[in-house]
């Protein structure tokens, strides 16, 4: 009877994904990423005496094959971020992974030529919104919502390799409100009023006030005072929630 053996030409045993049928001879394996490159493998022969003989080494070469991005799905975290911050950016090519770039045992790139590209749109396929950017270079997001963005978005963000490979996944933009303080519009002036003693008198003032934060359920209330600060006189009165100012002006 005949045994096959089989050892790389250093002497040290073959790579796990590499195994001899000792009775047939053959050799097969499924390389992984990381069997990129050169295998030299010398196999030996012996007989039921126990006298062998090894044949001259032979090469086993092992080439590279795209590989697609994987994701790690924990790293897109939620991101809250205040309206009217300028300083917000969220990396998520932290997500991201490519054998091909760097692979996780060796350490060497396995395609000098591997590069991923980033890109993002809404949940619903549509663009992300003009306030939010990510750099398809790097996969940070970044950008300064306004008002009108509070509330939350959901982003898929898609890293895509030199050959077309692509992984994708999803994280949520909470966008939160910052009071913003009520404003007098351009050219708000309350006009003067004339009236005659003893004749209702009724002033309409929410007009030349606005307030950004209205959309949100933000209340106003209105108060009023005479120009030198002291309390309106008692036939004068604004109405809080309105901003309607009445009153009949007696003779004094």
């Amino acid at each position: 009877t005949k045994t096959y053996s089989a050892v790389l030409s250093n002497g040290s045993a073959l790579p796990g994904w590499l195994t001899i049928n000792a009775t047939t001879g053959q050799i097969k394996g499924a390389p992984p990423n990381d069997a990129v490159g050169v295998h030299l493998v010398k196999v030996t022969l012996t007989d039921s005496v126990g006298t062998s003989v090894t044949a001259a080494p032979f090469a086993i070469t092992v080439n590279n094959t795209n590989d697609a991005p994987e994701i790690d799905v924990s790293q897109l975290t939620r991101q809250p971020v205040n309206e009217d911050f300028n300083g917000w950016t969220f990396d998520a090519s932290k997500a991201f992974s490519d054998d091909d770039l760097k692979d996780p045992l060796t350490g060497v790139q396995n395609d000098p030529d591997e590069n991923l590209t980033y890109s993002a749109l809404l949940l619903d396929g549509s663009a992300l919104p003009g306030w939010l950017s990510i750099d398809d270079e790097t996969g940070v997001f970044s950008g300064t919502p306004e008002n009108s963005d509070v509330g939350s978005i959901t982003v898929r963000v898609t890293a895509k390799d030199s050959h077309d490979a692509f992984e994708s996944g999803t994280f949520v933009i909470d966008v939160q409100n910052t009071n913003d303080a009520p404003v007098v519009v351009v050219d708000g002036v309350i006009g003067a009023e004339i009236i005659a003693e003893d004749s209702l008198l009724t002033i309409d003032t929410a007009q030349v006030f606005f307030d950004d934060d209205t959309i949100h359920g933000d209340t106003k209330t209105y108060s009023a005072v005479l120009s030198n600060g002291s309390a309106l006189p008692d036939w004068l009165t604004i109405n809080a929630a309105t901003g309607q100012i009445t009153g009949a002006p007696p003779n004094d």
